[in-house]
């Protein structure tokens, strides 16, 4: 139906301003916006080669480098991505080399951890390349910033809401009982939640709220992140087990909402940043 009235949002990135048509009543609402962000001509160079649209690069700069500030000057800092599904938020948030598993920019490295670092290695993407989305180039700012900082200590952790059931991420035991339940769910069956066939002694993530420090949710992994290399590992191994499905708009659209944290603990002697 969205499809047969044509565009229905106008932008005017000049003006900051979008316009919301309704094309059956002929009206139209405009709303002023702090930036508008258009990115659909990003792929279509000049003759000079630059392109006219929004790339990943003018996205963390007009969004992520405030977060990052706000982050080390102690402050809680959140970004928060909405829109219907194939709007573009996983490729905003993640960019398209963090979720592909392939390289557009051609650099990977390869970071491990454990006894011989082959079992839990993985293919981690540059956190600057054209593929790369808000995350990682905040993430190397972070890194980047607080690199020096002997004091300073970097903690990860990366979990996703779906079925109204907390699933975390970075918990590699339960990858592969979550992938049995997704096709179950997929093809139509209950598979859908965590399943009663969960190891019952095995703590779940839950949500609470406290009067003082607010919502957080607990029994999740925290990855402590000793450099760039390692926190995006993390945002990796998250981003291939989240919970994904084909729709009409996205035939890997992610079916759930997932949350990336990066707690930063300094000590009180440091001042450095």
């Amino acid at each position: 139906r969205e499809a047969g009235q044509g565009e229905g949002v106008r932008t005017s990135a000049a003006e900051r301003r979008v316009a919301v048509v309704d094309g059956d009543r002929g009206q139209e609402r405009s709303f002023l916006v702090d930036a508008v962000l258009d990115s659909r001509d990003a792929a279509a160079p000049d003759a000079a080669g630059h392109c006219g649209g929004t790339g990943q690069e003018e996205v963390y700069e007009a969004v992520g480098r405030e977060l990052v500030q706000h982050a080390l000057d102690g402050y809680n800092a959140c970004l928060l991505a909405y829109g219907h599904t194939g709007s573009g938020k996983t490729h905003t948030v993640l960019g398209e080399d963090f979720v592909g598993g392939a390289s557009s920019s051609g650099s990977y490295q390869t970071s491990g951890h454990g006894a011989d670092g082959a079992d839990s290695a993985a293919d981690v993407p540059e956190a600057t390349g054209p593929g790369a989305g808000l995350l990682p180039r905040v993430l190397d700012s972070i890194f980047n910033a607080v690199g020096q900082d002997p004091g300073t200590t970097c903690v990860a952790s990366f979990y996703e809401i779906h079925n109204e059931r907390v699933r975390d991420l970075l918990d590699e035991a339960v990858a592969s009982q979550h992938a049995s339940e997704m096709v179950a769910w997929q093809d139509g069956g209950s598979g859908g939640g965590l399943g009663s066939s969960r190891d019952s002694s095995a703590k779940r993530p839950k949500v609470h709220f406290h009067p003082r420090f607010g919502s957080f949710v607990s029994d999740v992994l925290e990855v402590p992140c000793a450099d760039l290399q390692e926190a995006l590992r993390q945002v990796v191994l998250g981003a291939r087990m989240r919970t994904t499905a084909a729709t009409a708009l996205n035939d890997r659209s992610s079916r759930s909402h997932a949350i990336f944290t990066l707690r930063i603990e300094r000590e009180a002697s440091s001042n450095s940043v």
